[in-house]
């Protein structure tokens, strides 16, 4: 594998090496982060409605939502490095053929 910097895989325009590895760690916090905002934001939208029952339920279906939303940022980024790592696995077997 051919370990640049980041400047130079930004404008590689042979796409030798990727940048996408790096910022998976990244835009996952930021999404857990959103997330978080997010069902928080379900729990006071319940309060404007219903009240404290309203925050009561927001608080489930806010968390409920947030379980569901993590689920599927995480399968996404799963996919994502699995798909990175099999590229780096077929580059390797193949530099060992040559």
């Amino acid at each position: 594998m051919n370990e640049k910097g980041f400047f130079a895989t930004l404008y590689d325009f042979e796409f030798i090496s990727f940048i996408t590895p790096t910022f998976i760690k990244i835009l996952y916090g930021i999404g857990m982060a959103v997330i978080g905002v997010a069902a928080l934001g379900i729990a006071f939208a319940g309060y404007e409605t219903a009240g404290i029952w309203g925050v009561i339920f927001g608080l489930f279906g806010g968390l409920a939502a947030a379980l569901l939303w993590t689920i599927a940022l995480r399968i996404g980024a799963e996919v994502a490095i699995v798909a990175f790592k099999a590229w780096e696995n077929t580059e390797r077997l193949l530099a060992d053929r040559d």
